[in-house]
């Protein structure tokens, strides 16, 4: 697979991980202080109950996701779940590396995703692991190839029809 494909098929995965990823608490107010509370509301700063609906309508618009979004996750629903699961795992954690805090205690911990403690969590071999993610990005290529084929019949067709209104118009 070539670098510009890879590169479009993670920017997939990417879209689809920021509709899994999201959470209601990432929704409110986008801007602190005053003066970002004054650009969010439009600049009329609201008091009391109208602020707190500002805000829900944030919140309401958060789960309201672009085309492009839906479009991603419809793709990566096309797959098995286990590539699945290989390919959101491999894009959004091998080689980073994570930090957590106990919520007791205070303590933070480091862990550094390699393909090795991926396996590990998931309890298959990394020879497993690689093939999953391979098969993974292989079908949403197929997919994408299938979508894009669609397409350009769709505006051919869509072509065809604008001329003969055309050319009907003409005469």
């Amino acid at each position: 697979m070539d670098k510009v494909t890879k590169e479009k098929l993670e920017a997939i995965v990417d879209l689809a991980l920021d509709v899994l990823m999201s959470r209601d608490a990432d929704a409110g107010w986008q801007n602190f202080g005053i003066l970002g509370r004054l650009r969010d509301c439009g600049g009329v700063l609201t008091r009391g109950e109208v602020s707190a609906v500002t805000v829900w309508k944030k919140g309401w618009l958060l789960g309201d996701w672009k085309p492009k979004h839906r479009q991603a996750v419809a793709l990566l629903e096309t797959l098995t779940e286990n590539n699945r699961q290989a390919v959101l795992i491999h894009r959004s954690y091998h080689n980073r590396t994570t930090v957590t805090e106990d919520p007791v205690t205070g303590q933070r911990t480091e862990t550094h995703w390699s393909a090795e403690r991926i396996c590990r969590e998931l309890g298959i071999t990394p020879e497993k692991f690689r093939m999953r993610v391979h098969r993974g990005y292989e079908k949403l290529r197929k997919e994408m190839g299938a979508i894009i084929g669609q397409s350009s019949e769709v505006s051919g067709s869509c072509r065809v029809r604008h001329r003969r209104q055309s050319s009907a118009s003409t005469q």
